[in-house]
């Protein structure tokens, strides 16, 4: 009995040992994390990490992997120069950006024409996604969705505003959903993620001739915008018939179940209504190198969410199509 007791003692012994050694344990390592501190010439610059909006403004810290990471400041149209950052565990490192000095870039425009039933339409979406929240940013593209009335004439965004969502589809004459339009000029293959880029990436290389800021202020069911436009060029532009273009969008909405047929329940930057009209509002009474001002006021019963109200206005040439700026408050 006792050589009996003996074995199982050392069965079980081998048994532990076993188990402690085979597998062999796995050390999981821990991310560590320090601080950016963040100031600049310009106060209210959006802050940038690694090509992402960290949703903060200068000045302010932001909290960053140990390792190497790239920082930038967005205030209006003016990007700064990116900045290398070197994070240390657990430590603050202050960084000054300066932005008056900055250049004015160049902001690209994509509308996006969609149908909650629309097929294809969730393989654009997923790109358009992609490219405004990674690749580019807010600071270098600005996406603004609109419906179609097909494949199905029940798309719940376009019932909302028939008038707004006709009149943007009758003005480039889209015909087929998907269609995605680059600066009211340029139409990629929609469903291809290098084809929309190509486009993209085309219109960034142009030396702007407009500079577009644009802030938003959400109160008592009214979402107000203000709009500064500076124009640094007037070489070859015909102002009589350019329009500065505003519209009111939701930056977020979901719906427990798929509105369509196409299983997509999350949207993004859907256009809501628009002012002062379909028609934009004419620039043709500035026709030389300033600043000018504008200010609009949108109701935000349309909204789902009036906590994701936003706002976008770009100048766009009404006869060629072409947009030359953009600036929204997302």
């Amino acid at each position: 009995m006792k050589g009996f007791i003996y074995f199982l003692l050392t069965l079980l012994l081998l048994l532990f040992v076993s188990c402690e050694t085979n597998p062999p344990n796995t050390v999981e390592i821990a991310n560590t994390y320090g601080k950016i501190s963040v100031n600049s010439d310009v106060p209210g610059a959006q802050i940038f990490l690694d090509n992402l909006f960290t949703g903060k403004v200068t000045p302010d810290t932001i909290t960053a992997l140990v390792g190497s990471h790239e920082v930038y400041l967005v205030s209006g149209s003016i990007v700064s120069n990116k900045m290398s950052v070197i994070v240390e565990e657990s430590k603050i490192t202050d960084v000054t950006i300066n932005l008056e000095a900055g250049a004015v870039s160049k902001v690209v425009l994509l509308e996006d024409f969609g149908n909650v039933s629309c097929q294809p339409c969730t393989i654009s979406n997923q790109i358009i996604e992609e490219f405004t929240n990674n690749t580019y940013g807010s600071a270098k593209l600005i996406t603004i969705k609109f419906a179609t009335n097909f494949p199905s004439p029940n798309d719940p965004f376009y019932l909302a505003n028939q008038q707004m969502h006709s009149s943007r589809n009758n003005y480039y004459n889209v015909l087929f959903a998907p269609t995605v339009i680059i600066d009211g000029i340029k139409r990629p293959i929609s469903t291809d993620s290098n084809s929309i880029k190509s486009k993209i990436d085309e219109r960034l290389l142009l030396e702007p001739q407009f500079d577009l800021s644009i802030t938003g202020n959400l109160n008592a069911g009214n979402y107000s915008v203000d709009i500064d436009l500076e124009v640094l060029s007037v070489d070859g532009l015909d102002f009589s018939n350019l329009v500065l273009r505003v519209y009111l969008i939701e930056t977020d909405i979901e719906f427990v179940s798929p509105p369509g047929n196409n299983g997509e329940t999350k949207f993004h930057n859907v256009c809501r209504s628009e002012l002062p009209s379909s028609d934009g509002e004419s620039l043709s009474s500035i026709n030389a190198i300033g600043n000018y001002q504008y200010q609009k006021k949108f109701s935000t019963v349309e909204l789902t969410d009036i906590s994701k109200a936003a706002a976008v206005a770009f100048i766009q040439n009404k006869m060629t199509k072409e947009v030359y700026q953009t600036a929204a408050t997302y």
